[in-house]
């Protein structure tokens, strides 16, 4: 009887010791990589969604990153600075990759580089010649997810694959110290929690380790459509919190620029 306990106690010892070491283990936060895909024309943009769809999303999914969100232009007009003429059609592609370490990321280019998939499939775009390339640059910025919303939050249109509209902000700041502070605004001074409350839909918040326009913060909010969002940012802005918070003399002068850009899903997007 003493032998069965003894081994009932080393089995028990044995189940329950990896999954303890597995809660230990698991992270804190994740990271984003935010790409935008420089595109001259239509015709282009078609071309990049097709390999983004095809070869390069498929590939990523290979290596492990399971949540690839592919975004183009909702074309919503937004006012435009006095004497700033309009730069037409916005062909770009937004592409944001979750990943659930900075080693992740950084390994990315050598696991793609053993994926014989996707090198075969990838041959032509990457022999094509210099006039013939389907996009200019790749802009790309790295960002690690805040305490205040560690890991993306899906929103419920996206869950039920339901129309949805998105909001993507980038808050510039003219050092490090105000940035920092910026960041403290929307962790301990709750102002993440006051956009779940007034149901602006945050997605993700990130700060910016390296990449254009440093240092910022992106993050990005949803709706179902154009009049919600606004709705909602009218809600945000008149509330009794917002009014206390904004006010307060320790958040003063923390974002020197704000760049927006409103984003709708293609059909093989995972946001």
């Amino acid at each position: 009887m003493k032998l069965i306990i003894q081994n009932f106690t080393v089995l028990l010892i044995l189940v329950l010791f990896p999954a303890l070491n597995a809660g230990e283990n698991k992270p804190s936060h994740e990271y984003y990589e935010h790409r935008v895909y420089k595109i001259t024309s239509a015709e282009n943009k078609v071309k990049v969604l097709n390999y983004l769809e095809k070869v390069y999303v498929p590939a990523l999914k290979r290596a492990g990153i399971k949540r690839v969100g592919v975004l183009v232009n909702a074309e919503i007009q937004t006012k435009k600075k006095k004497g700033k003429k309009s730069a037409g059609p916005d062909h770009s592609i937004h592409v944001i990759l979750s990943f659930v370490s900075a080693n992740q990321y950084a390994s990315l280019s050598e696991v793609l580089g053993k994926d014989a998939t996707y090198q075969t499939a990838s041959s032509e775009h990457f022999t094509e010649a210099k006039k013939a390339a389907i996009y200019t640059r790749i802009d790309s910025s790295f960002y690690k997810s805040f305490t205040g919303m560690s890991f993306m939050e899906l929103p419920q249109q996206t869950v039920n694959k339901t129309e949805r509209l998105f909001e993507l902000r980038m808050y510039e700041s003219h050092n490090e110290g105000r940035a920092a502070l910026k960041r403290d605004m929307f962790n301990a001074g709750k102002e993440t929690q006051l956009m779940r409350d007034t149901k602006l839909g945050p997605v993700f918040f990130g700060e910016c380790l390296s990449g254009r326009s440093y240092p910022n913060l992106l993050y990005m909010v949803c709706s179902s459509n154009i009049k919600e969002n606004k709705a909602h940012w009218k809600t945000f802005m008149t509330s009794p919190e917002w009014n206390e918070m904004k006010n307060l003399k320790k958040y003063k002068e923390t974002v020197s620029n704000i760049e927006m850009t409103y984003l709708k899903p293609v059909s093989f997007s995972d946001i």
